[in-house]
C-alpha cells in the first residue's frame, strides 16, 4: 500500500527545522504517543521492516525527501515523521495529533514516565 502526500500534508517537514535522519538501519527508538512519555520501543530493521516492542516483525519503514522524511507502518498505522536534529527527535506529521507522537534514538536523552 502507498500513501500519496501532496505538499499541505508535508508542509511541516518542509520547514527550516526539519534535517536528514541519521542512519535508521538497525536502530531502536522510544516512541511517545503523547509526545512526551515512551509508552514502546520500536525498531527499524535492516530488512526494511519494524518491530514493536520486540515483537514479530511487521510493516516497513523507508527514507523520502533526501532523508528528511520517514515513512513507516507499524500496529497497522502508516505513520510520516521528520526529524529535528536540534532536538535529537523524529516528530509525526501524518496522522495529524494534538499533540504530535515523537520518537528518540534510544541510547539519546531518554524520556520515562512514573
Amino acid at each position: 500500500m502507498y500513501f500519496l502526500l501532496d505538499k499541505t500534508q508535508l508542509e511541516r517537514s518542509d520547514d527550516d527545522s526539519a534535517a536528514a535522519f541519521p542512519n535508521m538501519t538497525g536502530t531502536s527508538w522510544s516512541w511517545a504517543h503523547d509526545g512526551v512519555s515512551s509508552n514502546g520501543i520500536i525498531e527499524f530493521l535492516p530488512s526494511g521492516a519494524t518491530r514493536w516492542n520486540n515483537g514479530k516483525k511487521q510493516g516497513f519503514w523507508r527514507m523520502n525527501d533526501s532523508g528528511k522524511v520517514l515513512e513507516t507502518r507499524f500496529n497497522g498505522i502508516h505513520h510520516t515523521l521528520k526529524y529535528m536534529a536540534d532536538e535529537k527527535k523524529a516528530v509525526l506529521v501524518i496522522p495529524n495529533r494534538f499533540p504530535a507522537s515523537t520518537m528518540r534514538m534510544k541510547g539519546e536523552y531518554c524520556f520515562i514516565s512514573f
